[in-house]
C-alpha cells in the first residue's frame, strides 16, 4: 500500500508543481493586498493554480470564506435550492454542513443512486465526514455522477471535497463535478494555512458563488488578501506529500486499533473512525491524543456545546492552526455509540505509541 500511495502523491505532486509553472508565479505575487483588493495579481494566480491542478474552468479561493461550512452555505446559496429538487446521497451531509443549509432547501430525498430520480442538483460528499462510513472513492463517485447526469443532462453535480483532495490521483472535477469545495484549514492548507477555503468548478457557477460572497457588482474582483497568498501558496505545495504522511499515518492506525473502521483501499479522506465502549473511554482516547501533539498539550480536554452540533463534541486539536485538521486531531459528539473520528496527522513517526496508548483505553 505504500508504493501505491507514494505514486499518488507524486502524481499529484506534479500536476500541482506543473500548475505553479503554468501562472509564471512570481516573489512579488506571495506579499498580497489591501482595502479593496483590487488587481491582486498573486489571488489570481491562486485561484488560477486551484482551477488548473482540479481541471477545472474557474476557482474562488478566499480567507473572506472561514470554513468548508460556510462554503457550503455559499454554494448552497448561490444556486437558489429553495426552488430546485436535491439529492443527497450517499446521506444527507453530516451534521455541521446539513444544519447550515437545510433553511436553505426546498424540496431534498437523499438518492439510492439507482432509481431514476429527477432532480436539480446532485449532492455528494466525498468523505465519509463524521459517520460510521468510509466515503466515496473516486470510481465509485464517477460512476454515480455519470447515472445522474445519464437521467438529468442539465442537473448540477455538488461535492464537498473536505478531508478527499490529494488522497486519489484525480479529483471530483475531473470525473464530471460541476461545483467542488473544500477548507484551507484542512488538506489543501498543508498545515500552514491560517484559513480560507476553495470553490472550483465550471465557471458560470463558480462566479454565483463570488456574487454571493461579494455582491454581484464586484464579483470576485474585490477581496483584499494581506498576508494570506504567502502561507496560502506555501501550503498547497507542501499539501501532496503532507497528505502521503497522513494516510501512511491512517494506514497503521486503523491496521492496529481493533476498534477501528477497517476501510477498503483506495481511501475516500485522512480519517480514522473509531467506537469506544463508553463515554468515559471516549473521552480518555481524546485526551490521550491531545496529550501527545505539540500545542496544548498539557490541556485537559472536556466536552462542550458547538454550533451546527445536536449534543456536546469532545476535541482534540494540537496543530499551529485552530481547528487545521490534517495535523492529529480528533472530534465526536459525546453520544451513543460514542464515536471518535481521528485525523491522524502529517507524523506518522509517532503512531506505534500513539496506537499503543489507545489500545490500554480499549
Amino acid at each position: 500500500m505504500l508504493d501505491a500511495l507514494w505514486t499518488i502523491a507524486q502524481v499529484n505532486y506534479n500536476r500541482l508543481l506543473d500548475a505553479f509553472r503554468a501562472v509564471r508565479l512570481s516573489e512579488s505575487d506571495l506579499w498580497g493586498s489591501t482595502g479593496y483588493g483590487l488587481d491582486d495579481l498573486g489571488r489570481d494566480k491562486l485561484e488560477n493554480v486551484y482551477f488548473l491542478y482540479f481541471g477545472a474552468e474557474d476557482a474562488l479561493v478566499r480567507p473572506n470564506i472561514s470554513s468548508g461550512t460556510h462554503a457550503s452555505y455559499l454554494v448552497a446559496s448561490s444556486l437558489g435550492l429553495k426552488d430546485k429538487s436535491v439529492l443527497f446521497t450517499p446521506f444527507e451531509p453530516y451534521d455541521s454542513v446539513f444544519e447550515n443549509i437545510r433553511p436553505l432547501l426546498g424540496k431534498w430525498s437523499v438518492w439510492n443512486g439507482q432509481d431514476n430520480s429527477k432532480a436539480d442538483v446532485l449532492w455528494l460528499q466525498r468523505s465519509g465526514g463524521y459517520r460510521w462510513f468510509e466515503g466515496l472513492n473516486i470510481t465509485q463517485m464517477q460512476t454515480i455522477i455519470e447515472r445522474f447526469h445519464s437521467i438529468n443532462p442539465n442537473g448540477i453535480v455538488v461535492v464537498d471535497n473536505c478531508y478527499g483532495e490529494f488522497v486519489e490521483e484525480k479529483e471530483p472535477t475531473h470525473v464530471g463535478a460541476d461545483l467542488c469545495f473544500g477548507s484551507l484549514i484542512k488538506n489543501p492548507g498543508g498545515t500552514i494555512t491560517p484559513t480560507g477555503a476553495y470553490v472550483v468548478g465550471k465557471q458560470a457557477l463558480v462566479e454565483r458563488v463570488s456574487k454571493t460572497l461579494f455582491g454581484p457588482a464586484l464579483a470576485d474582483e474585490q477581496g483584499a488578501t494581506g498576508p494570506f497568498l504567502h502561507s496560502a501558496f506555501h501550503g498547497l505545495f507542501l499539501a501532496p506529500l503532507l497528505v502521503y504522511n497522513s494516510l501512511v499515518s491512517k494506514e497503521k492506525l486503523v491496521d492496529k486499533l481493533p476498534n477501528a473502521l477497517e476501510e477498503r483501499f483506495p481511501f475516500s479522506d485522512i480519517i480514522v473512525r473509531t467506537r469506544w465502549e463508553t463515554k468515559e473511554k471516549m473521552i480518555s482516547a481524546a485526551q490521550l491524543i491531545q496529550h501527545v501533539g505539540p500545542v496544548n498539550s498539557y490541556v485537559t480536554l472536556e466536552p462542550f456545546a458547538m454550533g451546527g452540533y445536536k449534543d456536546p463534541i469532545v476535541m482534540a486539536w494540537t496543530g499551529f492552526v485552530q481547528g487545521e485538521s490534517l495535523s492529529l486531531s480528533a472530534d465526536g459528539t459525546v453520544s451513543e455509540p460514542f464515536e471518535l473520528f481521528i485525523q491522524p496527522g502529517v507524523n506518522p513517526f509517532i503512531i506505534e505509541e500513539l496506537s499503543a496508548k489507545l489500545n490500554s483505553i480499549v
